[in-house]
Parts: structure tokens; C-alpha cells; sequence
């Protein structure tokens, strides 16, 4: 957390979601620029029944369009801030702060059909994705912005950055997204008697560059300890994960939990005639901020603009 906390507009273009013939897939796309503004709209489905999403657990679709996501988006203005575990959010000062204002938070409803791939997961992460060219899977893509150092420091563990050299820095680096499961007992009938220590919580860092994660001694820290005199220290370090992979060759099965949204949980609302033609449901919601923690939070970086898809998929652990 560093300099003064310049803020972050939002604006929003979305890929609403896509889903596969095997596995249900969903597409979010969200962009962020200092000026608030609807660039365009981009749709997209393949039409796949088995998972369909809500913003309001009563409208179930495969297509959310940005006007949709607009009541979450449009009054953001994104500083860095910090958390440990996903949920509750604190301010450079370390107090906490609501989720509104400073952060997209986006309640999420699914339902599936689908008797076996009981687990929702934002997978597919696609490192090849630039801001220009997001190609297929998750993607947390950013223009960048050219930054000109003013003080020497150093910018990973065996680079030192001079005095006048100029970097590119991407707000897209310093993202994190937090999946929280909520309780969906009575929803569609459904019986659900897991305590809150029961629900899934996860952090995830779209990333995944473990060596310029959270509260790293070098980039934008040491740049924060050269300017100002003095060091600062780091809390605890959260349990971060990074996006979960699929087996190649059973993209039904998950190769670990990392990125699991939700375990979806039988109801008692039926959508066909089979005793087994039964709803599964869950919700979950998605927290996105940038991490005032991570070694690429500079301030250059609220200049910048992201362009962010997020793809849900239906599964199943592997034994």
C-alpha cells in the first residue's frame, strides 16, 4: 500500500456465459479504467442447460449482459486494500471497510441439472490472454502504463531499478479474486446444514507469480521503504491459491480445489420427470480488488485499464 491512494473508476464489458457440451462454462468480462464509461457489449453462449447462473437466485440465465452487472460497477472507485481471508477488507490505515466503494463484489445463484459434476470452479486460466486478444479461459488482462522510477529500488530479488529508468507496470499483476460460499439452506428446498466454517473460501491470485505475491520485500515495498525512510511489515501472509486445473484428458475432473466457487447441494424442486431430474444449486460471491500487499501495487497502476473474464465450469474432484 503505498503513496497516495489514487483512485480507480470502473466501467464494464462483459462476456456473459459460455458452456461447453461436457462441462458448463461461464464468461465474465469486466474492464476498469480511471473514467467510468460502457466501452461496448460483447455476448456469448454456447446454450448448454446444465448450469445456468442468477444475480438474484429468481432469474436464471446462460447470458448476463453489463447493464445487468452495472448495479455492482458502476459506483466503484478501486484503491489498494488488503485481506486475509477473502471476506473482510481493510483500508491502508487497517480499518476495515465495507465492500461497496472500493471493490466489485458480485452475489452469485447457480443451478444445474447435471447429476455427477457436483462442484463449481473458475478455471481455464489462459496466460497467454493480453489486453487485446483475451482468447479462450479465465483472463485478467491490462494495458499497462510506462512508469519513470524517480528513486533507485529494487524491483525483484536481483534487479535494482536506477533513478530515470522507465518500467511498465499492470494493474492486472496486483488483482486478486476471493470465491466465498454462502449457506443456500431453503433455497429451491434445498436442506444445507454446513456451519460457516463448513463453506468453501478461497483466494486466488489470477497471476500466479508466487515470487511477487503478497508482502514480498522488494517492488512496490522497497520502493515504499526508499521513499519513505522506513520499513513496513507485512501481516501474515494469506492462503492464496491459483486457478484450478482440469485432467486432460476428463475435463469432468478437477485436478484440485483451488479455485472452487461452490459445492452445489440437491433441492427439492424438480425440472423434469426422473426421481434424479432434480435441481443442484449454490452461490457464492465474487470479490475482486487490488492488493495493496503485492510487490506490483504502485501507484502508476491506477492510471492503468484492466479487462478481466472470469470462466466457470462444472465438475468434480478426482480421487
Amino acid at each position: 500500500m503505498r503513496g497516495s491512494l489514487k483512485k480507480l473508476m470502473i466501467s464494464m464489458l462483459l462476456c456473459a456465459f459460455m458452456l461447453s457440451s461436457f462441462v458448463t462454462i461461464t464468461f465474465a468480462w469486466i474492464s476498469l479504467s480511471r473514467n467510468a464509461f460502457i466501452d461496448d457489449l460483447f455476448l456469448g453462449t454456447n446454450n448448454d442447460p446444465n448450469l445456468e447462473i442468477s444475480l438474484d437466485g429468481i432469474n436464471f440465465t446462460q447470458n448476463i449482459t453489463s447493464n445487468e452487472l452495472l448495479q455492482f460497477t458502476q459506483d466503484v472507485e478501486m484503491i489498494d486494500i488488503t485481506s486475509i481471508d477473502g471476506k473482510t477488507f481493510k483500508n491502508i490505515a487497517g480499518n476495515v471497510i465495507e465492500h461497496t466503494g472500493t471493490m466489485i463484489s458480485i452475489p452469485i445463484y447457480v443451478r444445474s441439472r447435471h447429476r455427477s459434476n457436483n462442484m463449481v470452479f473458475l478455471a481455464n486460466n489462459n496466460s497467454d490472454a493480453t489486453f487485446d486478444n483475451l482468447g479462450e479461459g479465465t483472463a485478467v488482462t491490462s494495458r499497462g502504463v510506462n512508469w519513470r522510477a524517480d528513486i533507485g529500488f529494487w524491483n525483484s530479488s536481483d534487479r535494482w531499478v536506477n533513478p530515470g529508468d522507465l518500467l511498465r507496470v499492470y494493474a492486472s499483476n496486483a488483482v486478486r479474486i476471493s470465491l466465498v460460499e454462502q449457506n443456500i439452506n431453503g433455497f429451491y428446498g434445498a436442506i444445507d446444514i454446513r456451519t460457516e466454517d463448513e463453506l468453501s473460501r478461497r483466494i486466488v491470485d489470477p497471476s500466479e507469480d508466487a515470487a511477487r505475491g503478497f508482502g514480498v520485500m522488494y517492488g512496490a515495498i522497497d520502493f515504499w521503504y526508499r521513499r519513505h525512510g522506513f520499513a513496513i511489515t507485512a501481516p501474515p501472509a494469506p492462503d492464496t491459491r491459483f486457478i484450478t486445473r482440469f485432467m486432460e484428458f476428463n475435463q469432468n475432473v478437477a485436478l484440485d480445489d483451488g479455485s472452487l466457487a461452490t459445492t452445489l447441494t440437491p433441492t427439492r424442486q424438480f425440472f423434469g420427470d426422473n426421481e434424479f431430474d432434480y435441481w443442484r444449486v449454490g452461490k457464492f460471491i465474487i470479490n475482486i480488488w487490488l492488493e495493496g500487499w503485492d510487490a506490483d501495487t504502485f501507484d502508476a497502476i491506477y492510471s492503468d485499464q484492466l479487462r478481466i473474464r472470469l470462466q466457470f465450469r462444472l465438475g468434480r474432484l478426482g480421487n
